[in-house]
């Protein structure tokens, strides 16, 4: 995919959505392993599978691309009109599956593809023509272990994780880029790996589990992304079943 060298692009690294839901699209259909290492020393691999649970898409007005006309690569000015219709289809797309249960709902890449139907730039916008409040979650709920075995009962946590996409020069929250191969980045030559910080979390079933937070540093950084989840929802204005869920049983 073609990155465009634009003046503050050469500054501020960007990335393209498209290219993000790409890095999914083997965790969504094999999930992802995370190592646990059990009372016993034995260790085993707990896979999670990525749902999309909620996004909001807040477009720089002064960053949209030109239309398919044009070849030129620089910013072209947005309208009230077109940014009041972005905005409409941001809170269309913001709930994604988080009302459904996790057995009926569609992996997060066949989730996007569904929402593109009708929302393309849901794949083409790049992280530099987003504003700092564009934000995703993503739902991580367990599916197997490996080995399998009647000792992993407690291996049923899941967690919510909120994510920028954003890397406007105005973002608190920047995605970080590394010298490996992965999600491509632009406008920055030796990095073409980008891993998002998580802002916020959720969890259930977390307490009493093997993956319980280990002392009480951890549990205060854990108690303190929940928080930063919380308030992230409550500025924008979001109802999001996925949080809502999580909340009612956080304790």
């Amino acid at each position: 995919m073609k990155g465009w060298q634009t003046n503050e692009a050469s500054v501020h690294p960007y990335f393209s959505l498209g290219d993000l839901w790409e890095s999914f699209g083997e965790w969504s259909v094999y999930g992802v392993g995370s190592p646990v290492l059990l009372m016993d020393g034995a260790c085993v691999k707990q896979y999670f599978a990525p749902y999309l649970s909620g996004i909001q898409l807040y477009i720089d007005p002064n960053k949209l691309r030109k239309t398919s006309g044009d070849s030129d690569a620089g910013s072209s000015r947005g309208t009230s009109t077109g940014s009041s219709d972005c905005v409409a289809e941001k809170r269309a797309t913001s709930a994604a599956d988080g009302a459904k249960p996790p057995h009926v709902r569609k992996p997060l890449c066949d989730k996007v593809s569904d929402l593109a139907s009708y929302f393309p730039e849901i794949k083409t916008y790049r992280s530099c023509d987003l504003m700092p409040e564009s934000w995703v979650s993503v739902a991580w709920y367990p599916i197997y272990s490996i080995p399998p075995g009647p000792t992993l009962q407690n291996l049923e946590a899941s967690f919510l994780t909120f994510h920028c996409l954003s890397t406007h020069c105005r973002s608190k929250i920047q995605p970080q880029f590394h010298e490996s191969t992965g999600r491509k980045g632009y406008g920055y030559d030796a990095s073409p790996k980008i891993s998002l910080p998580v802002f916020g979390l959720a969890f259930y079933k977390l307490r009493g589990s093997i993956l319980t937070p280990n002392g009480e540093s951890e549990w205060q950084q854990t108690n303190s992304l929940f928080q930063a989840a919380a308030n992230w929802l409550q500025r924008l204005q979001v109802n999001l079943p996925d949080f809502q869920f999580f909340l009612s049983r956080w304790r």
